[in-house]
């Protein structure tokens, strides 16, 4: 069964135009809509297998935050949640792909996240998210720290087939 978690409620039906912030023209995209398979929109991609990938990929969100100028404490915020999202993936799926894309609304600018994994999927969103809870050892603050530290978060799981987390930090 295909498990949708939306905190956001209508905001995700905004539909203020998003421009992405890559050499060449400018194009257009919704709030949430995220960047198409195949276009050059893509600014960072990195696998995850293990925990140097984890510190790699947190590293590397740092790096472009920092490069697009965010506040220290919004990259720190940033670099923290995809380090929670890479240890889930590596804990609960063993690998995924975590792509990162930076974004322009309104004068702001943002990086956009997703973190994809073909693990055995999450069997109760709700549940995972709320603090305390943890399917192994550890405390059970990831997914939702993560969500706690970035603007936006949504996340999508189906039982075997895998999880999908989006994230959206603004600078």
């Amino acid at each position: 069964m295909k498990r949708r978690h939306n905190p956001f409620g209508n905001r995700l039906g905004d539909t203020t135009p998003v421009q992405r912030l890559h050499p060449g023209e400018p194009r257009a995209l919704e709030p949430w809509q995220w960047p198409i398979p195949g276009t050059d929109e893509l600014e960072l991609e990195q696998s995850i297998n293990d925990d140097t990938d984890v510190l790699l990929t947190s590293q590397r969100g740092l790096a472009l935050a920092a490069r697009v100028g965010f506040s220290k404490p919004a990259a720190a915020a940033l670099g923290t949640a995809l380090s929670e999202v890479a240890t889930n993936i590596v804990r609960y799926a063993e690998s995924g792909t975590i792509r990162m894309w930076v974004q322009q609304r309104d004068g702001q600018i943002g990086i956009l996240v997703e973190a994809r994994d073909q693990g055995p999927g999450i069997p109760n969103v709700d549940q995972a998210l709320t603090d305390g809870f943890s399917t192994g050892t550890s405390l059970g603050d990831g997914l939702g720290g993560a969500k706690r530290l970035v603007d936006h978060f949504e996340i999508d799981s189906t039982q075997d087939k895998g999880t999908t987390v989006r994230l959206l930090k603004w600078g």
